[in-house]
């Protein structure tokens, strides 16, 4: 399988060669870190240091986790003092609204973000225990049953299941 993508990649970057980039994600590096946080007014050197005491360098080295790590500290000046604390902050974090025209046109849902995380966690745990890697989300008219790797559902009958509303989950 692995082969007949690249065979496939192969072939495509040579008819468009002018038309495709290959880019490779790699991890950010300290000095990146570090730059962002200069740049976003933190006291990058005391960022670093907790980062380093917290043990949370591999939340720091991707973009979306970094992110959060930078809105929390700017927030609370620094780290929670365990990992959980500071991993469930940084979920609650994630499930904000962040969508600025949403924001200002205060169409943000009527959801908390702690009530975003609740029904997130148990849509995860619901995956976990059903062997499921896909939540895939339909208009209210249901079309058939479950398939065979993913949670299929409307959106507003999957809260109100996860909340307690509707007891036939």
């Amino acid at each position: 399988m692995h082969y007949q993508v690249s065979r496939i990649l192969e072939e495509i970057h040579t008819l468009r060669k002018d038309n495709i980039q290959i880019i490779e994600l790699v991890p950010l590096r300290r000095v990146d870190v570090y730059y962002a946080a200069t740049e976003l007014g933190i006291d990058a050197d005391k960022f670093m240091n907790e980062i380093w005491e917290k043990e949370v360098i591999p939340l720091a080295i991707k973009p979306i986790t970094l992110k959060f790590l930078f809105n929390l500290y700017i927030r609370q000046g620094s780290f929670p003092s365990t990992q959980k604390e500071l991993y469930m902050k940084g979920c609650e974090l994630l499930c904000e609204e962040t969508n600025e025209s949403r924001v200002a046109s205060r169409n943000t849902g009527s959801m908390r973000a702690k009530d975003r995380l609740k029904v997130a966690s148990r849509i995860a745990a619901l995956m976990v225990f059903s062997n499921k890697y896909a939540v895939k989300l339909e208009t209210c008219q249901r079309k058939g049953g479950m398939l065979s790797k993913h949670v299929e559902c409307c959106p507003e009958r999957l809260i109100n299941k996860i909340r307690g509303a509707c007891p036939s989950f």
